[in-house]
């Protein structure tokens, strides 16, 4: 069962936006225009909105956005994603341009939807590019290196693209996307069965995640990885701890993606040591999720 990558995506977390703590349980009449709906969940705006109405709104709407990626919840987001745009574009901020291209193209990533996804990265990448700007050039080229990697046959382009990211993070001190595109780069030197390099890379994100201070949801993903790594050392018992580590960490929480790569992780352990009871188990959870 091939799932996306829970780390890979983690790039798109990193606009810079809080979480907007709402009760999201929509439910769409059928004569409901579910773009409405949405509207309603955001700070109220007009034609007649000032431009700090305007701001108010797309902060939250990019923070709603983020939120609902981590939760799976895809097409809320993708409804709202052209409305969205163009309400960036009207509240004057460039910042918030980049931030909705960042999550909403991930999103477009998430249905491997690949084409809409590296068109909207792009469009912010040769900007960067443009007036020269690392920050903005370090954010569109890690996403970028995202479409390789859920591109079929271009593992080792996304390689390439994220040590390109990972020399522009070096360069500005960027401890969390040093950290982020390191646990990138193992991940798929896990997936290429390259041993010798996803541990060399596992190291390097494990200095990066302590100095960042162990955030949740970075360490339950790394320690995914760490499983993964373990079973290519045929390992199973090891990789079992720290698959369990994950599910623990995310049992609960917004972060199911995570939560449901944890038990498949766990399912493979237990396969490679022929526990089927325990693989029966899992299964059932795997369902729920």
């Amino acid at each position: 069962m091939k799932r996306f990558a829970y780390a890979i995506v983690l790039v798109a977390y990193l606009t810079g936006s809080y979480v907007y703590s709402q009760n999201l349980g929509i439910d769409f009449a059928k004569n409901n225009n579910p773009l409405d709906s949405i509207s309603n969940l955001l700070p109220k705006i007009s034609k007649d909105s000032t431009d700090a109405e305007i701001t108010k709104h797309v902060e939250a709407m990019i923070a709603w956005m983020t939120q609902e990626l981590y939760k799976e919840n895809f097409a809320f987001p993708l409804i709202y994603a052209e409305k969205g745009l163009y309400l960036s574009k009207r509240s004057g901020n460039k910042k918030h341009i980049h931030d909705a291209r960042s999550i909403i193209g991930n999103t477009f990533l998430r249905i491997k939807d690949t084409t809409t996804a590296k068109d909207l990265f792009l469009r912010s990448l040769n900007v960067a590019k443009a007036i020269n700007d690392s920050i903005l050039l370090l954010r569109f080229r890690t996403n970028l290196a995202n479409i390789y990697y859920f591109t079929e046959g271009y593992k080792q382009r996304a390689i390439e693209e994220y040590l390109k990211s990972k020399t522009i993070a070096l360069k500005l001190k960027d401890t969390l996307r040093t950290f982020v595109v390191n646990h990138n780069l193992a991940r798929a030197y896990n997936e290429l069965g390259n041993i010798e390099q996803s541990v060399k890379l596992s190291e390097q994100a494990e200095y990066y995640l302590n100095l960042l201070g162990n955030p949740s949801h970075y360490r339950a993903s790394h320690y995914h990885n760490q499983g993964r790594l373990l079973l290519l050392q045929n390992k199973p018992d090891e990789a079992i701890t720290y698959f369990k580590k994950t599910i623990s960490i995310c049992e609960g929480t917004e972060y199911i993606e995570a939560l449901i790569e944890g038990y498949i992780g766990l399912k493979d352990a237990l396969e490679l040591k022929g526990d089927y009871e325990g693989i029966y188990d899992v299964n059932k959870k795997l369902e729920i999720l």
